[in-house]
């Protein structure tokens, strides 16, 4: 209503969906529009922390680009056989997480909307692969389709996507 019949900006929107979201909207959504590539998100679970460091997703990893977002992440799992569901925005090169018990498992990108790549160390994929009928079929689809990038991108071993894919037969 603000601009009806009239011309806006970019910021026009952001500042729209901010004021009805009331969580900057602006600040998450540039670095998105006017950076190339999209972010990838190393999971790590230690315990009752979680660990995710963030860095560009490139076939050709780049250990001194220094590009970062602000991620919104879904993330879903158990606690001690309890279930959660968690939304955080990872900001920082890497940010750890803490939670009230230990971990069981944990899926990033829950429903599989986020425009990232997941890589999850072996131990946290075998976890994931324990309740692989608990997944979707959008967080199956992303799961093997960010294991293969990082097979690709030589970040990850083509026998942990092998493991993975006997999953899908």
């Amino acid at each position: 209503e603000a601009h009806k019949y009239a011309n806006t900006h970019t910021e026009d929107l952001w500042n729209g969906l901010d004021s009805v979201a009331g969580i900057g909207v602006a600040d998450i959504m540039g670095p998105w529009i006017h950076q190339r590539g999209f972010p990838q998100v190393a999971v790590k679970v230690a315990g009752n922390e979680l660990r995710l460091d963030q860095r560009r997703y490139l076939c050709i990893p780049d250990e001194t680009d220094t590009t970062l977002w602000t991620i919104p992440l879904s993330m879903r799992g158990s606690i001690d056989g309890v279930p959660f569901a968690r939304h955080e925005l990872v900001k920082a090169p890497t940010t750890t997480l803490r939670f009230d018990g230990p971990l069981d498992w944990v899926l990033a990108n829950a429903g599989g909307h986020g425009y990232m790549r997941i890589n999850y160390t072996t131990d946290d994929l075998d976890r994931i692969l324990l309740r692989f009928g608990e997944l979707d079929d959008l967080e199956r689809y992303c799961l093997l389709d960010d294991t293969w990038a990082f097979v690709e991108s030589n970040q990850l071993d083509l026998r942990s996507f092998l493991h993975l894919a006997e999953r899908y037969g």
